[in-house]
C-alpha cells in the first residue's frame, strides 16, 4: 500500500498509539516511522452528510490542521537532534498523516537505565533537561512526558536520548480550555492535568512537562517512580491532590535529589522551570567546552508545510 508516495513496510497498528495508528514505511530508499490518526476526519464530497455537519468537520479540520502545523515547526525549531523532527505532515484523501525517520535503534527500559554508573546517569539527565530546556524555549509543551516517549540507547561509548510523540503537545500561549480533551500517562500526570481529566478546569502550562519529567528523572535513577501509598491511591497526583506524602528517594545524590524535588512540588508556581533545573544540574563551573557539547544544533532545515493529497 502507498500514501503519498510512502510504501508501507508494514500493517498499521494501534499499539500504545491512543488515538491513531502506526506503522513503517520506505520512501527513495530511507526508511520513515508514519502516524494515522484516527481524528479528525476530512468529509470531501461525501454525498451522506448534510451541508451542516460538513461545514462542522471542514471547520474542526481547519482547527486541527492549524494547531498541528504551529506545534510541529515549533518542534523543528527546537530540535538539537534530540526531539524527533517532523518530516512531512499532510492530509492524504480523507485522513492526516505524519512521517519522521525512523529510530535505527531499540530503546532501553528504566530498570536498564538505572542500572548505569552514576556518571552516566549524571550524563544523561543533563542531556534530557538541555532538549526539554530548548523545546520549551520554543514555547512547546509536550504533554506527555513518560518513559515510552523519551527513547534512551547507550552503549559503551555513548548515550542518546530521543522526545517523540507530541500529540497531546500544545503551545503555551494557546494552551487546552475548559472542555479540551486532555491525555496523558497516569503514573506521570501533574496534579492539575489530573484536575482537568477529573472535570475541575485548571490552566496547563510548561510545568506539567516539568513534573512529569521529574517522576521519570526518578526512576532514571532508581527504577521507581517516587514514593507515594500505592495502597490507597492509583499514582501520585491523586497522592498529592488529597494532601498525603510524597518522598523522593534518599539514596539520589543531594543535587539531583534537590532538582528532582522541585520539580515535582504540588503547585505549578513553585515548581522549577527546565532551564532552571539544567543550569542547578551542570553548576557554575560547566565550561563553554561542555556547553557546546551538549547543544550540538543541527542546520536548520527549512519548515515543512501541510501537503493535501487526494487517495
Amino acid at each position: 500500500m502507498e500514501i503519498n508516495g510512502y510504501t508501507l513496510t508494514t500493517e498499521l497498528q494501534n499499539k500504545n498509539s491512543g488515538f491513531s495508528t502506526w506503522g513503517f514505511c520506505r520512501r527513495y530508499g530511507q526508511e520513515y516511522f508514519i502516524k494515522e490518526f484516527i481524528n479528525p476526519v476530512y468529509p470531501g464530497n461525501d454525498p451522506y452528510l448534510s451541508e451542516e455537519l460538513k461545514q462542522r468537520k471542514m471547520k474542526a479540520c481547519l482547527a486541527f490542521e492549524q494547531k498541528t502545523t504551529a506545534l510541529l515547526s515549533a518542534v523543528n525549531r527546537a530540535s538539537n537532534g534530540n526531539l524527533v523532527r517532523t518530516e512531512e505532515f499532510f492530509r492524504y484523501g480523507s485522513k492526516y498523516y505524519l512521517v519522521t525517520k525512523k529510530m535505527d535503534f531499540s530503546p532501553k527500559g528504566v530498570e536498564e537505565i538505572s542500572a548505569l554508573p552514576d556518571v552516566r546517569k549524571e550524563f544523561l539527565i543533563r542531556l534530557v533537561l538541555h532538549t526539554m530546556m530548548c523545546m520549551h524555549g520554543e514555547g512547546v509543551v509536550h504533554g506527555d512526558i513518560k518513559a515510552a516517549n523519551l527513547l534512551v540507547h547507550f552503549d559503551a561509548y555513548s548515550i542518546m536520548a530521543k522526545v517523540i510523540d507530541f500529540d497531546g503537545g500544545f503551545l503555551a500561549d494557546s494552551p487546552p480550555e475548559e472542555g479540551d480533551e486532555i491525555t496523558g500517562d497516569v503514573a506521570y500526570l501533574a496534579p492539575e492535568v489530573l484536575k482537568c481529566m477529573c472535570g475541575e478546569f485548571a490552566p496547563l502550562s510548561c510545568k506539567i512537562d516539568v513534573f512529569s519529567l521529574g517522576v521519570l528523572l526518578h526512576q532514571y535513577w532508581t527504577g521507581e517512580t517516587p514514593w507515594y501509598d500505592r495502597d490507597q491511591y492509583d499514582c501520585i497526583a491523586e497522592a498529592i491532590l488529597c494532601g498525603d506524602e510524597v518522598r523522593v528517594d534518599e539514596t539520589i545524590p543531594e543535587k539531583i535529589r534537590g532538582i528532582i524535588r522541585d520539580m515535582i512540588k504540588p503547585d505549578p508556581w513553585d515548581r522549577i522551570s527546565m532551564e532552571d533545573a539544567y543550569q542547578r544540574m551542570v553548576g557554575p563551573a560547566e565550561t563553554e567546552e561542555e556547553e557546546i557539547s551538549l547543544e550540538k544544533k543541527t542546520e536548520v532545515e527549512p519548515e515543512f508545510e501541510l501537503g493535501h493529497r487526494s487517495s
